[in-house]
């Protein structure tokens, strides 16, 4: 038997919706200024680092790059928590435009309308967006459903009407794992630019973060080397003062958030736009300062920040882990909050 339609009283509808304004957001302007400050501050730390070009992989790196994207992740984690969903867009604007400059272009169409100048754009473009939806996916982790909902939507939006044929280049469907049992720690994919025309790799009936009986294991070994990597030597200990708030917290924690959704994919299963180790360390630190009034769980993420790069060894990254670069980070992310402090002030 169907149910009745249920119809919501005015009085109670006008209640709901004096709830949903999203943050107050800064002008455009003020947010380019601050999105800029941030991309170069990242940029030049980055290159210094890196003495500003080096050969790893065979793959130069240099500042053209765009740093090595930190800001970005930065960026999206902090606005995401904040619920910016105005900003959201002029974010996913600027990315594009600041990656398609890095790689000596302006405009999806180059100067003769040339087709392979957008079509190399819109990879750039296919990658930003998959960078920040990836990172928007994970923030669910520390700042909560609701928001990370709101904001992929944002994002979704942004991408449709900013940048019309992109969004049919980005991945549909969830992926199929190429090898569930081969979790493990894993470097980031080099390449910055997603190709959809690649032959897919051999796929298993799993998909990437389904937890079936086949793959249990291997989900409850890679959330637990997570969960040890970033809050050892007290990892054993913080499980069980968990276990006494509630008993299923600990295990609901480590199964539905660092199994499934936090811990590095398997190397074969990677794709340009997935976060490593350090980054998903970066985005906890993000996510969290911005949120506010979680100070505990900041701290807990630094010391993992800090354990990363030890693990990945990845040189890349390796400025964004030191003490200084931690201090840059937590300063970044006030300084995102502030902006939209005062904001709020000014209405």
């Amino acid at each position: 038997m169907s149910l009745p339609p249920i119809k919501l009283s005015a009085p109670l509808k006008n209640l709901l919706s004096s709830s949903t304004a999203p943050a107050p957001s800064p002008s455009r302007e003020q947010l380019e200024i601050l999105f800029d400050a941030i991309r170069l501050q990242a940029e030049e730390r980055h290159a210094h680092s890196s003495n500003d070009k080096s050969e790893r992989d065979g793959e130069t790196v240099t500042r053209e790059k765009g740093g090595d994207g930190i800001w970005l992740i930065v960026l999206t984690g902090a606005l995401f928590a904040l619920n910016a969903l105005e900003a959201i867009p002029h974010l996913y604007a600027y990315a594009v435009r600041r990656y398609a400059s890095a790689q000596k272009r302006h405009t999806f169409k180059d100067a003769e309308g040339n087709a392979d100048g957008l079509e190399k754009d819109q990879e750039m473009a296919v990658w930003v967006a998959g960078r920040m939806r990836e990172v928007g996916l994970k923030s669910a982790s520390f700042m909560g459903v609701p928001r990370a909902i709101n904001c992929l939507a944002a994002l979704h939006e942004a991408v449709k009407t900013r940048t019309p044929g992109v969004i049919d280049k980005l991945p549909n469907r969830t992926r199929r794992c190429a090898s569930p049992s081969a979790f493990k720690h894993s470097r980031r994919v080099k390449s910055m630019v997603l190709c959809p025309s690649s032959p897919p790799a051999p796929v298993s009936s799993a998909q990437l973060r389904e937890i079936t009986p086949t793959n249990l294991k291997d989900f409850q070994d890679r959330g637990k080397a997570l969960w040890d990597d970033i809050y050892a030597p007290h990892n054993e200990k913080l499980l069980l003062k968990l276990g006494e708030y509630h008993p299923d917290l600990a295990i609901h924690i480590l199964t539905n958030h660092y199994s499934s959704l936090l811990a590095p994919v398997a190397q074969e299963d990677l794709l340009p736009t997935d976060l490593d180790r350090v980054e998903m360390s970066v985005l906890a630190v993000a996510c969290l300062r911005a949120l506010g009034w979680v100070g505990k769980q900041v701290e807990s993420h630094v010391f993992g920040l800090r354990k990363a790069h030890a693990r990945t060894g990845d040189e890349e990254e390796g400025w964004v882990t030191s003490d200084a670069g931690c201090l840059w980070l937590l300063g970044t992310v006030d300084a995102v909050v502030e902006l939209f402090r005062a904001s709020a002030t000014q209405r």
